[in-house]
């Protein structure tokens, strides 16, 4: 099941990858057929070959990068889901638990493996080309910056907060930037608030999605009790 562009584009290209791996293969069988003298011994060097060929040249053709996202919550790195209690930092009863802020830091590195993933990489930094982190339900928590990053910024407003993190380095799982800050969890009565994170890539020249990356949000929910 295709679910939105992004996920078709990550399709197309593992197809394309596919597909010439296995035409590769298919070369060295045909190629193999017209040395004479042995043809079993010819095509099965051919199709060692092309199996050789497929499984060296898409890993250099093919392959997009990858922006991660790594998370430190509350003084700990967290992967998946994160949970924390702030009904300990609650000292006496005269602080409200709605005022307790949870701090964490958002650190962005992009990965390749091919000679493509590269030079889309290097496209995306020269079309400044950003990374958006959302939080969702909108008004389950809200979000502030406790220390000023070049290449980051936060977003608030009626449909936000969101976090920018701009694309400016091209080595490969090295730090690009960073945010870091803090999360005031929302004014609703609950017991427990669960945030989800989702992240995009936003191309600037088009105002759309950066078809040709994709993202790994590192830490999709936050349940904070408190």
């Amino acid at each position: 099941m295709i679910r939105g562009k992004a996920d078709f584009y990550t399709k197309l290209w593992a197809g394309l990858e596919l597909l010439s791996a296995l035409a590769l293969i298919g070369a060295g069988w045909l190629f193999g057929s017209i040395f004479p003298g042995h043809p079993i011994i010819a095509r099965g060097v051919g199709v060692g070959l092309g199996f050789i060929a497929g499984w060296l040249l898409p890993s250099l053709l093919f392959g997009r990068p990858v922006f991660e996202l790594h998370w430190r919550i509350d003084d700990i790195e967290t992967s998946g889901t994160a949970s924390v209690d702030v009904r300990r930092r609650q000292p006496d009863d005269t602080l409200s638990r709605d005022d307790v802020e949870l701090y964490f830091k958002v650190v962005l590195r992009a990965k390749y493996s091919s000679f493509a993933a590269w030079r889309l990489l290097r496209k995306a930094q020269r079309r400044g080309v950003q990374v958006l982190v959302h939080f969702r339900p909108v008004g389950v928590a809200s979000v502030k910056s406790q220390r000023p990053i070049e290449g980051s910024s936060l977003e608030t407003g009626d449909t936000k907060p969101i976090i920018r993190l701009d694309v400016i380095d091209t080595d490969h799982d090295t730090e690009q930037t960073q945010f870091v800050g803090s999360i005031v969890p929302g004014a609703n009565r609950s017991t427990t608030d669960s945030i989800d994170i989702r992240a995009e890539i936003h191309d600037p020249e088009t105002g759309e999605s950066f078809r040709w990356a994709r993202v790994d949000v590192g830490t999709s929910n936050i349940t904070i009790r408190k």
